[in-house]
């Protein structure tokens, strides 16, 4: 990639507070691109806190049980996990943009195993340090416009 002064330079990686007010404040925006920390600061987020509702559904005593069975959930975690299906969904899609990928390939996941290694191959692939369709890139920018060039050179 050639610039006026010869290189390209990359932001500092997203700060966990600063994942998690991005993700909220584009709840439910399917367009544009998110960078690689954005979505496993978010990833990170909310299994932590999905871990919390579980734990606190077990302890209180309110797990779901269907057909004699016990579920490992309850009312807590149903309703945090509907909390955060867009928020999950639309950076997930914004990270497939990213690395140039259309949203719809999230389809994938339904795929049994295969699906989730290669999401996950996905969405730990790095930025592409190019605009692309999907936008202006969120990591990569030369020093002379602070923009990721237009063009590929690589």
């Amino acid at each position: 990639m050639e610039t006026t002064n010869g290189f390209v330079m990359a932001r500092p990686m997203m700060s966990f507070s600063d994942s998690a007010k991005t993700v909220w404040n584009k709840y439910a925006v399917f367009t544009g691109r998110a960078r690689r920390s954005e979505f496993w600061w978010w990833f990170l987020l909310t299994a932590i806190l999905g871990s919390v509702t579980t734990a606190l559904d077990a302890s209180l005593g309110l797990n779901f049980t269907f057909f004699d069975v016990d579920q490992d959930f309850g009312p807590l975690n149903v309703v945090y996990s509907l909390i955060v299906l867009l928020p999950n969904l639309a950076v997930t899609i914004r990270r497939l943009h990213d690395i140039n990928y259309s949203g719809w390939y999230f389809l994938f996941v339904f795929i049994p195993l295969f699906g989730l290694l290669l999401m996950l191959w996905w969405t730990t692939r790095d930025s592409q340090r190019i605009d692309n369709e999907y936008g202006p890139s969120p990591k990569y920018y030369t020093p002379d416009n602070n923009v990721a060039p237009a063009e590929p050179g690589i």
